[in-house]
């Protein structure tokens, strides 16, 4: 086999995968959405449910991927971060625009969050597992690396990272819930980019106002 002809199976199954993974998401864009069968999202994509399975061994391999995908756009976010801005309107940038990658991708952005589960986790193949891993490593740091230069420069007061970043967590999860249970819509005086600038604004005035006892 030439490297030619291996470059074009390479691309013809990368190819393949990327429309399987459409089709779940198309699927998954629903409120039943764990019901979604691998049978069903062979059918949307077009192939046999055997093609599938040449490409992953599972439904919740799916998922993985579909999370590690959607990770991307965080990790492109975080990357970008400049160290020589002031750290509150960094941290206020990177909030407001992973809540709009969110709320952009809803399918992605549940299954993710589904996906965070350590059981989860361990139940992937070693590969998949690894990844997960390296991506809440290299995040997470960058994240703390911000909140210590903020504390450093007296921009955020002093107090231990990993409870400022537990309570983002719990705001971050629970705004997004806000939005999925269409509980926003309650609100008829807001917009979601209201929403998403209030709430933005509400958790930087907490990491600003926190004092650990």
């Amino acid at each position: 086999m030439t490297e030619i002809e291996l470059t074009r199976k390479q691309k013809v199954f990368a190819q393949r995968e990327h429309d399987i993974l459409d089709a779940a998401l198309y699927l998954l864009n629903g409120a039943n959405w764990q019901a979604v069968t691998v049978e069903q999202i062979a059918k949307q994509a077009e192939i046999g449910k055997g093609t599938v399975y040449k490409h992953f061994s599972s439904k919740e391999e799916i998922y993985a991927h579909i999370t590690l995908n959607h990770y991307q756009k965080f990790t492109a976010l975080i990357s970008d971060i400049d160290f020589e801005r002031d750290v509150v309107s960094c941290l206020h940038d990177l909030i407001e625009q992973c809540l709009l990658v969110s709320i952009n991708e809803p399918a992605a952005s549940k299954i993710a969050h589904f996906c965070k589960n350590s059981d989860f986790i361990e139940r992937l193949p070693e590969a998949l597992s690894i990844k997960f891993t390296a991506f809440e490593n290299e995040n997470d740091d960058m994240i703390y690396k911000l909140l210590s230069v903020g504390m450093e420069r007296g921009e955020i007061p002093k107090q231990p990272a990993e409870e400022l970043v537990l309570a983002m967590h719990a705001c971050f999860h629970g705004i997004l819930a806000m939005i999925w249970d269409g509980h926003v819509q309650d609100f008829d005086k807001f917009k979601q980019e209201d929403f998403i600038r209030i709430t933005t604004r509400f958790m930087i005035a907490g990491a600003l106002a926190y004092q650990a006892k």
